[in-house]
């Protein structure tokens, strides 16, 4: 806010100081407008919006503080300057009893208005900018806490085109971004198209192609930071290839999906001239949310190259060993347990390990806990599901809970604080469940409940 931007109501019964005072105030770059009618001028408080009243205090028919009355009543903020010649204690009590900020003496000294005036002024817009800031602060906050609630969301689904659509939901309807889309690797190459899009033309979703060396309006694209294309008219220029966008979008935005050397895409997103945030806030939460997903692809990708099995396959499995779990247990009469887990990261930290050293530690610190006759399935990266045969509730949950400690001991801060949690569900038969679905329902039922908080406590550190 600037100050030609304050608005100011000037009230005396004596034009000519109306007069006076307002050319020198529109002098010094205010926003006056003046009156020296009182009555008109409390009735104009009530259809105008202004910042300031510098209003006499003794005036006919309606006195500087019925003015000053008049302008709290409707709104708090306005800041409120009484002239006078006749500063008595009374009128002073009164005074700062409705707020009013400074006196202003007669006869005037223009330099000292001008003084009092500034500091008012400043005042004013110090106010607006912090209630400003305020506002952006809960804006962020809320868009940081929709992006890491879904993040913690994502690690619980299976199904990869689910998870794509989520997040592209997160970023047009979370982050009010209307026009986005998902380019990914193709076979694994460093060769990028578009996986998925919401609100794009079709011939762009079906054409556009790109690699790690790809001119975007003859701007490099950047393997690790963001890179930001303005200026954008209907056309995007992609290695001297025009790709039709829409006349309304003004700039584009391609955010790196990597999880510490391993680049699987791109964000993009388009900007169109009614954007809600900021270029800088909407940049900062498009790296958050890359940040979040991006150990979700990492994940997904180990999953297809490690078991060069498909979800589908692995549920297929997961079912074939619940059934004859269930199948064996009846046979020798006793309860069994399943158990799944997966390693969160907590607020998108990576790790000094690479994926196999990791992985190896991960297996290694389980398969030393697990009884010889249980069953373990390594579903990817950080996922596992258990078999527990021949044990108690409280054998069963000590055993999470042990498993939970050392996987968490792996990875700590010079703090001594875990960077990852390892989340679980235990689901009992027959307690829980008697076959395959009710055992899987109530397994993903609990596991939800489990993980939902999980990032609550961190949303308030965030920078």
């Amino acid at each position: 806010m600037k100050k030609e931007d304050i608005k100011i109501l000037l009230v005396d019964d004596e034009e000519m100081i109306v007069n006076q005072l307002s050319h020198y105030l529109n002098s010094c770059g205010y926003n006056i407008t003046g009156k020296s009618d009182p009555e008109e001028a409390r009735e104009l408080l009530k259809s105008q919006h202004f910042d300031m009243v510098i209003t006499d205090l003794k005036m006919p028919k309606v006195s500087g503080m019925e003015i000053v009355k008049v302008a709290k009543e409707i709104d708090r903020d306005i800041l409120a300057l009484i002239i006078t010649g006749y500063a008595d204690t009374d009128s002073a009590i009164e005074a700062i009893q409705h707020g009013v900020y400074d006196f202003m003496r007669k006869p005037f000294e223009f330099k000292k208005i001008k003084n009092i005036v500034d500091r008012a002024a400043d005042r004013i817009i110090m106010k607006k900018e912090n209630k400003a800031l305020n506002r952006k602060i809960k804006k962020m906050l809320n868009y940081v806490t929709t992006i890491f609630d879904i993040s913690s969301i994502l690690y619980q689904v299976s199904d990869f085109d689910t998870i794509i659509s989520m997040i592209l939901d997160t970023i047009t309807e979370g982050l009010k971004i209307k026009k986005a889309g998902i380019l990914l690797s193709k076979n694994h190459s460093k060769n990028y198209q578009m996986y998925s899009a919401q609100n794009l033309p079709e011939t762009f979703i079906e054409n556009v192609d790109i690699d790690e060396n790809s001119q975007i309006n003859g701007k490099s694209l950047d393997k690790h930071e963001a890179t930001i294309i303005e200026s954008i008219e209907q056309n995007l220029d992609i290695d001297g290839e025009k790709y039709s966008v829409d006349d309304q979008v003004s700039s584009c935005l391609f955010i790196p999906i990597s999880f510490r050397e391993s680049l699987f895409g791109y964000l993009l997103v388009f900007d169109v001239h009614t954007r809600t945030l900021s270029l800088d806030d909407e940049l900062k939460l498009l790296k958050i949310l890359a940040t979040q997903i991006a150990p979700v692809f990492l994940t997904q990708n180990v999953s297809r190259e490690k078991d060069q099995v498909s979800i589908k396959s692995i549920e297929y499995i997961i079912k074939n060993i619940i059934e004859s779990s269930i199948k064996k247990t009846k046979q020798e009469n006793h309860n069994v347990y399943f158990l799944q887990m997966k390693v969160i990261f907590k607020d998108g930290v990576s790790i000094a390990d690479d994926y196999e050293t990791f992985q190896q530690k991960l297996e290694e610190t389980i398969e030393n806990q697990v009884p010889q006759s249980s069953e373990i399935l390594w579903q990817g990266f950080g996922s596992i599901f258990i078999v527990l045969y021949e044990s108690t509730p409280v054998k069963a949950e000590h055993f999470c809970a042990n498993i939970r400690s050392l996987i968490e001991d792996l990875y700590t801060t010079a703090e001594g604080e875990s960077i990852l949690s390892l989340e679980y569900a235990m689901v009992a038969y027959p307690r829980d469940g008697r076959n395959f679905s009710e055992i899987m329902s109530c397994m993903e039922h609990k596991f939800y409940n489990s993980t939902s908080g999980l990032f609550s406590e961190n949303q308030a550190t965030i920078k």
